[in-house]
């Protein structure tokens, strides 16, 4: 490498260190943001979910809280799927749809904790975490012994970019989530051998405060 190339890279590299550091100046020492969130979850368990409501994933919305310390935060969240389809009956691997209505609804409680790469306007950051599902499905002209109201904990990792205008960023996040022999016990997700609660979700998050 020639010495002009050395020195314009070294310069750069000294510039973007400078850059960060004054960002991360900027940055309140301890800092509370309030979250709003939606997005798209795809489920771990596509073939179940697909066969009794049409769709393998569907929209979450939610909300939470992050506190900041310097690059450090943590966060907790809590989000809602819902979808009505049918109960059906699966029998070697052929679908029976039953015509009973069936509403199927996901309750995500997820606590992060991450690391933020401050920069002035955008922000990568990562995190990991756990969590609790409560799952419930509810079917009309059913006893209620045939619904399902369970808890089952989770673990997630996740990654994102934020975007910031003063008090207010927009930020774009996936998230990859596991919750193992949640299903399987019976139903579709027996016949299909699937019992990953989990999924992919992408979202987006309002964040309002520093």
């Amino acid at each position: 490498m020639t010495a002009p190339r050395a020195l314009i890279r070294l310069a750069w590299v000294a510039w973007l260190l400078a850059t960060s550091a004054a960002s991360a100046a900027a940055q309140p020492a301890v800092g509370f943001v309030g979250i709003g969130q939606f997005g798209y979850e795809r489920l771990a368990a596509g073939k179940s979910f697909e066969t009794v409501l049409d769709s393998a994933g569907g929209g979450v919305l939610g909300g939470g809280a992050e506190v900041r310390v310097g690059g450090a935060f943590v966060n907790a969240a809590i989000e809602r799927f819902e979808r009505t389809g049918q109960r059906v009956l699966v029998i070697d691997g052929e679908v029976f749809k039953l015509g009973i209505a069936n509403t199927v609804t996901l309750k995500p409680i997820a606590v992060t904790a991450g690391w933020r790469f401050v920069h002035e306007k955008a922000t990568p950051y990562v995190g990991i975490g756990v969590g609790r599902i409560t799952y419930r499905e509810q079917s009309t002209f059913t006893e209620a012994s045939e619904n399902v109201d369970a808890r089952f904990a989770s673990y997630h990792i996740l990654g994102g970019v934020e975007f910031r205008n003063e008090w207010v960023a927009t930020a774009f996040e996936v998230q990859y989530t596991r919750a193992p022999d949640a299903l399987g016990v019976g139903g579709a997700s027996a016949a299909f051998q699937e019992s990953d609660l989990g999924g992919i979700v992408g979202r987006v998050k309002i964040l309002v405060g520093r």
